[in-house]
């Protein structure tokens, strides 16, 4: 659950509309973006630099790895940084499941 870190990111994350977390396995990383509302937005979402140590997650492998949208197939750089933010489109009432290969 990342919504302790995400209130309110300088009016890009909406509490109210949008819900993120994280699940990982042995060798892939999961950012799954939810958005209740019916419009699509642009939002950042803050990862921070404790996920990245309770996870054992190789920040530069995520600054530049491509990963791979599970519900649209599509492949993109989405560069995910300690206590940085992370620019996800999520559509609107839909949701993006993001999966970087570790």
């Amino acid at each position: 659950d990342l919504m302790y870190v995400n209130p309110s990111v300088d009016g890009r994350f909406d509490s109210g509309h949008q819900y993120v977390f994280l699940r990982k396995s042995s060798d892939t990383l999961l950012l799954i973006a939810v958005n209740f509302d019916s419009h699509g937005v642009l939002t950042g979402i803050r990862i921070p630099s404790h996920a990245f140590d309770y996870l054992q997650l190789p920040s530069e492998c995520l600054q530049e790895t491509p990963a791979t949208e599970l519900l649209t197939g599509t492949v993109a750089n989405l560069p995910m940084t300690p206590d940085g933010l992370t620019d996800v489109t999520i559509p609107a009432n839909g949701a993006v499941i993001w999966k970087y290969k570790l």
